[in-house]
């Protein structure tokens, strides 16, 4: 396996892309917001914080389409985003990670600067925590290269939730700043309502 290089003092961009999409019934992240595609607009509001930015795609995604960012296909096919971010870990040498899920275009600057401000090196991983719906945000969060064994251990026991496994590391939680900013798009008539 080929790792990718990358100095531990800075950080790496992940947009991940390779779900299913199955509840919208095409590729979300080739949706097109002003004439971009949801995962290069994922890709921009990360590049000014990271040295590089990688696309996290499934193998169908890779063998049909052209990107002009470097890829990282997912190695544990059908898994969610706990294979994608190990497939991410396993690919990008002792980098810690800012991931970005490319189906949550109203995230800002902000956000992504608060998340940043109150990063925990300590923690396995630093992300925001929307109290209203008791649930973490993942798919805005930065993962610390040390997170990469203790969630490969958690994923090889057969689990499959972020949450579950963001509650077991008793993970410190931001509140959220602009709760509708964390709105993800998953079926066309979510996208029709932006459109």
């Amino acid at each position: 396996m080929n790792q990718i290089n990358s100095d531990s003092d800075t950080i790496a961009g992940v947009v991940l892309i390779g779900g299913k999409s199955s509840r919208m019934g095409k590729d979300k992240a080739l949706l097109e917001i002003n004439n971009q595609p949801l995962y290069k607009i994922a890709v921009k509001k990360l590049l000014p914080f990271c040295n590089q930015v990688y696309l996290s795609v499934n193998k169908n995604q890779n063998s049909e389409n052209t990107y002009e960012y470097p890829t990282i296909i997912d190695q544990y096919e059908s898994q969610g985003p706990i294979g994608a971010l190990l497939s991410c870990m396993n690919e990008i040498d002792d980098s810690p990670l800012l991931v970005l899920g490319c189906d949550m275009p109203f995230l800002t600057d902000k956000e992504i600067n608060l998340l940043l401000s109150n990063r925990n090196r300590n923690q396995i991983c630093t992300t925001f925590y929307n109290a209203q719906s008791n649930i973490y945000e993942p798919m805005l969060s930065i993962w610390e290269s040390h997170a990469r064994h203790v969630l490969e251990s958690y994923f090889k026991a057969g689990h499959l939730s972020l949450q579950k496994f963001l509650r077991q590391q008793d993970i410190h939680k931001i509140n959220t700043p602009e709760e509708s900013n964390f709105s993800n798009i998953n079926y066309p008539e979510e996208w029709k309502t932006i459109m």
